[in-house]
C-alpha cells in the first residue's frame, strides 16, 4: 500500500471517531438526502480497516451487508458500535504512526 493510501486511511478513521466524516463527502451526496446510507458505508469501510485480518469481514460478509444497504437504505444499520472502532486503533496504534 502506498503512504498516500495509507494516510489516506488513517484521516477517514480518524473523522469517523469524530463523527466528521461528511465533511469529506461530496456535496451532492449529502443534499440527496444519502446521509444514512453514507454513514453505513463508511462503518463497513471502517471494519475492513482493520489492521487484524482475522478482525475484518470476508468478502462475502461485505457483499452481504452492502446487499442489506442496497435494499434497507441503511436505515437498520447507522448505528455501530464505537467500540469497534476502538479496537480498530487500539490493535496497531504505532503502524499507522509509522506509515504517515
Amino acid at each position: 500500500m502506498s503512504e498516500e493510501r495509507r494516510c489516506l486511511a488513517i484521516r477517514f478513521i480518524l473523522l469517523m471517531e469524530e463523527n466528521r466524516i461528511l465533511d469529506i463527502l461530496d456535496e451532492r451526496l449529502v443534499e440527496q438526502d444519502r446521509e444514512e446510507q453514507v454513514i453505513v458505508v463508511a462503518n463497513l469501510a471502517r471494519k475492513c480497516l482493520n489492521l487484524n485480518g482475522r478482525s475484518r469481514p470476508t468478502m462475502r460478509e461485505v457483499a452481504i451487508e452492502v446487499e442489506q444497504i442496497r435494499l434497507s437504505k441503511g436505515a437498520l444499520h447507522a448505528q455501530q458500535s464505537s467500540k469497534e472502532l476502538e479496537n480498530i486503533r487500539d490493535e496497531a496504534p504505532n503502524l499507522w504512526e509509522i506509515y504517515c
